[in-house]
This record gives structure tokens, C-alpha cells and sequence, in this order.
């Protein structure tokens, strides 16, 4: 008896000291990691932050798009795009011989005409000339248009949509033709050639080129050419020395409109409804107060500082 009544006794002691254990561990302070504690410290940090981006987000007040649709506002019709690999390199608007209008749009190896009436549009490749890169063009008044490509010289029609003449000017020494343009009252088409700057005739009949001789001996570019009535034609020149020279294709008479002063700037002519050509010049440095035109009757001049 007293055996069992021991064991019983040890075995209550066994688990009142495992029970007293038990609750210690459960109130016990726990023990802290200090890098694990940093970590978390910076994670509800980001947290906080990530909540007050999202509310400043949402209140921050956002950009309003309008869209303006200009076709409600003005007569503006958008054509489309006349090539998806090229620039256009100037380009006329050419009343053909049938008395529809037609835009003619002269790119890099290539031109393209567009049938306004029609609403299609059709690509042309430069004879012989990929890389061919024209600066200036011109609309007849018989419907033909015309540009220069490298030193091709091309006449198109955009009726029937062709070439019909295609011509290498590299035999008189040039490497880009087709400047300036004009017409005179007989449909003969003028223009000149760079770098040497010839002023050269096309006659749309016979198809044959005539050359007048140089413009100038050192300048460079014709920038515009205007015929008048009287047998002369004018080319606005420069760039390093700017002037307007005409020259008379029935006397082979040559002069400058302006006294020459050297300076960059600018020069234009143009034909009016009269017949009569104006011209207008402006240099970076001192200007004329006077431009001889005694010998150039059907010429006013217009000087700008």
C-alpha cells in the first residue's frame, strides 16, 4: 500500500512540474531576430507607401484628350499619303489637256500622279534614274507637267500618264537639272541646271533643247524664272552673291537687275496678269537704293532690307 500510494504520489508531482513548464513557455517573452526584424520593418514601410501612392493616384486629377475633327470646322479633305517609303520633293497642280485637274508629286526615283476626279492614284518610275532627286517642278498651261531628276530632264502627262520626253542634259555638264522654271507666251518652258548655271529652252513640239549660255559664272542656284512679254527671261540667283539676271533669248542681251553686293540672302521673280514680271531682293548687309531698270521696261523691282 504505501508502495502505490508513492507511486501515485510522483506521478501527480510529474505533471503539476509539466503542467507549471507549459505555462511558462506560452507567457514567455520571445526572442527576436534583429535582421529578420529590419526586414519586416522595411516591408511595412514599403507597404505604407505603396497605399499612399495608390490614394495620391487616385486623387491626382488626370489629363483630359480631345479629339478635334477638322472637317466640322473647315473644308479640309486629307488626300491620303501619296507614298509610305518617300519624301515628296515639291510638286504642281496640272490642269490636263482633257481640263481635269490632277496632282503631280515628283519623289525620290519616282513621281506620282493623283486623278482628283477619280480619287486614284498611280506611281511612275524615273527612265534609267532609281536614285534620281528632283528640287523643283512645273504645270504648263498645255497640261504637261515638268521636273528635273539628276540630270535627267523629264516632261510628263498626266492624262495618259506617261513620260513624253525624257532627257540626260549631262552633256552640257550638268549633275542636277530642272531650276527655276517658266513658260513664256509661245509654251516654251525655261529652266536652268546645277552647278553650272546655264539657262536652257524646251520646246514641247519638237522635244529639242536649246542652251542660252550661263546665267552667271560663280553662282550656283536659281531659286525661281519668270518670262515676260518682251522677250526676256529672268532668273533669281545666289546663294553667296544674290541677284535676278535677265536675259533677252531673241538678242542674247544679259544683265543684273541689282547692283551686285556679296551677302547671303534671297531673290524671286514672278509673272502678273499683265505680262509684266515683278522681282524682289534681299541681302544680309547693305541694299540698293536703286535698281537700274532703264533697259527692262516691263520689270518692277521691290527692295527689302
Amino acid at each position: 500500500m504505501n508502495i502505490e500510494y508513492i507511486i501515485i504520489a510522483m506521478c501527480l508531482i510529474a505533471t503539476v512540474v509539466l503542467f507549471i513548464g507549459c505555462s511558462q513557455e506560452d507567457t514567455a517573452p520571445a526572442v527576436t531576430d534583429p535582421e529578420k526584424q529590419e526586414q519586416s520593418s522595411k516591408e511595412q514601410t514599403t507597404t505604407q507607401s505603396e497605399t499612399t501612392k495608390e490614394k495620391f493616384e487616385e486623387t491626382e486629377p488626370k489629363p483630359v484628350e480631345t479629339q478635334i475633327d477638322i472637317m466640322e470646322t473647315a473644308t479640309i479633305k486629307s488626300l491620303g499619303v501619296a507614298s509610305n517609303s518617300a519624301e515628296a520633293r515639291s510638286g504642281a497642280i496640272v490642269r490636263g489637256s482633257d481640263g481635269k485637274f490632277y496632282a503631280v508629286l515628283p519623289s525620290l526615283g519616282f513621281l506620282v500622279c493623283y486623278d482628283f476626279e477619280k480619287d486614284t492614284s498611280t506611281q511612275h518610275l524615273f527612265e534609267n534614274n532609281t536614285s534620281g532627286a528632283p528640287f523643283k517642278s512645273f504645270a504648263s498651261q498645255a497640261g504637261k507637267f515638268y521636273t528635273g531628276a539628276n540630270a535627267y530632264f523629264y516632261e510628263f502627262d498626266p492624262v495618259v500618264k506617261e513620260f513624253t520626253a525624257v532627257i540626260h542634259m549631262g552633256e552640257w555638264g550638268a549633275t542636277q537639272t530642272g531650276w527655276g522654271f517658266c513658260e513664256d507666251d509661245d509654251g516654251i518652258i525655261y529652266f536652268a541646271d546645277y552647278p553650272k548655271l546655264y539657262l536652257y529652252a524646251f520646246n514641247p513640239t519638237t522635244k529639242e533643247i536649246k542652251n542660252y549660255g550661263l546665267i552667271d559664272e560663280t553662282q550656283m542656284y536659281c531659286f525661281s524664272q519668270a518670262a515676260d512679254s518682251s522677250g526676256w527671261v529672268y532668273s533669281a540667283i545666289g546663294t553667296a552673291e544674290v541677284n535676278v539676271v535677265g536675259f533677252n533669248v531673241v538678242t542674247g542681251e544679259k544683265k543684273f537687275m541689282f547692283p551686285r553686293i556679296p551677302g547671303t540672302g534671297g531673290s524671286t521673280v514672278y509673272k502678273d496678269k499683265n505680262g509684266k514680271v515683278a522681282a524682289c531682293m534681299t541681302v544680309s548687309g547693305k541694299v540698293p537704293s536703286e535698281a537700274d531698270g532703264s533697259y527692262l521696261g516691263s520689270c518692277s523691282f521691290e527692295e527689302r532690307a
